[in-house]
């Protein structure tokens, strides 16, 4: 059953924060858009199960409901509101959750289920990474919304993206490989380099660093949590 559930997650993953861009999202009224997200999701998942037709059309479904309720049921302002994603989020899980009871060995019984338990790990480190990376931008995006954009610090096109996606990854792995004491280091790498944010007024300054403890602090928590599922399975 959890390598299942672990395996849908993945491919939920994959297919809502790797390869739907923000492009896609913005563009996902549109009826080939949307066709193409809900396509990529069947996809994965049936990748990721290896060929366990049932539980990955129901995933499937799923996920068109939802994403359908998210994206033609709310105005685009609300739907880029922070609850609106985690609400959607919340409830992809739990679809997933009630797929895997009903078809728990969907992951066992496809082409993969060999791997069983030695794909956990892989799993785990894989969903944790991801989770701390690619989710942690429009957690920090959400809530970076509640303040006026006027302070945003101006630079390169999508290089605040890039750069919380790097740092992000970077405390990931080193608390994944017991060097937290590095985290004190980057954060004071990322405060030197923002430096001249402070000539710009108090507003500008805690903006960045309302934006940097966030980031900070999901992929510290999601790091450690990750790190603890890794020991309850391979103590």
């Amino acid at each position: 059953m959890l390598e299942t559930v672990l395996a849908l997650t993945l491919a939920h993953l994959l297919a809502d924060f790797v390869l739907q861009t923000g492009a896609m999202v913005a563009s996902k009224r549109r009826m080939d858009v949307f066709s193409l997200h809900i396509g990529t999701v069947a996809l994965l998942s049936l990748i990721a199960l290896g060929g366990s037709w049932q539980a990955a059309l129901a995933v499937t479904l799923a996920h068109a409901i939802i994403d359908s309720i998210k994206t033609f049921g709310l105005s685009p302002r609300q739907s880029q509101r922070l609850w609106a994603f985690l609400t959607d989020q919340i409830a992809h899980i739990a679809s997933i959750a009630l797929v895997t009871l009903y078809w728990p060995l969907g992951f066992a019984t496809g082409l993969w289920g060999f791997t069983s338990p030695q794909i956990l790990p892989p799993l785990i480190l894989a969903i944790g990474f991801l989770t701390a990376t690619t989710m942690g931008g429009p957690i920090v995006g959400g809530l970076m919304q509640h303040f006026p954009q006027r302070f945003a610090i101006q630079g390169l096109k999508n290089a605040g993206r890039v750069i919380g996606l790097l740092e992000r990854a970077f405390i990931f792995f080193l608390i994944l490989f017991n060097s937290p004491i590095g985290i004190g280091f980057l954060l004071t790498a990322k405060s030197v380099l923002r430096f001249d944010t402070t000539r710009k007024g108090q507003r500008a300054s805690e903006y960045v660093i309302i934006g940097t403890l966030a980031s900070f602090g999901w992929a510290m928590a999601t790091a450690f949590l990750t790190k603890e599922a890794l020991t309850l399975i391979t103590p």
